[in-house]
């Protein structure tokens, strides 16, 4: 049972809570007489879940739409919307980004892609978000896709 800053950073109110909470839950299971390793497989898949960030949300004042955040998402959370701005008189359509709460986990793979930093999670800003996210980030994508997806060049290394 994960709680507090074991998930990811939050104050010590939260992690208080949330520890009574993991308490609750850990005693539930652990006063039963016995206990199946099936219950035990499920409860350590629930764990491998990546899940850091909550309330991620889209500063539409810096999106521009660019769709790096939809491709990197594997929960299908975001969208693409246009979005009228009026411009001296002029309604213009602008695409902007919507992440959908109720399918967002919280990963983070959509903050740290975004080359203008319009995703963060509430209460944490793009550099704590990029150093959690990162090394996760990196472990999963081949250094060549990561050369297209970040326009980088042919030189680009990952160094653990």
């Amino acid at each position: 049972f994960i709680c507090g800053s074991a998930e990811f950073p939050k104050n010590i109110q939260d992690s208080i809570v949330q520890a009574q909470g993991a308490a609750g839950r850990a005693s539930r299971f652990l006063s039963r007489k016995q206990i199946s390793t099936t219950k035990l497989e499920y409860l350590s898949s629930l764990l491998s879940i990546e899940c850091f960030f909550k309330d991620l949300i889209v500063n539409t004042e810096k999106c521009n739409g660019c769709e790096r955040c939809v491709e990197v998402c594997e929960f299908n959370a975001i969208d693409i919307v246009d979005v009228e701005r009026e411009y001296e008189d002029v309604s213009l359509p602008i695409k902007k980004a919507v992440i959908n709460s109720a399918l967002c986990k919280g990963c983070g793979k959509c903050s740290s892609v975004c080359r203008l930093k319009a995703i963060d999670a509430k209460h944490y800003d793009f550099k704590q978000i990029s150093k959690i996210i990162d090394p996760y980030f990196l472990e999963r994508v081949k250094v060549g896709e990561l050369g297209e997806k970040a326009d980088l060049e042919d030189t680009a290394t990952i160094v653990n």
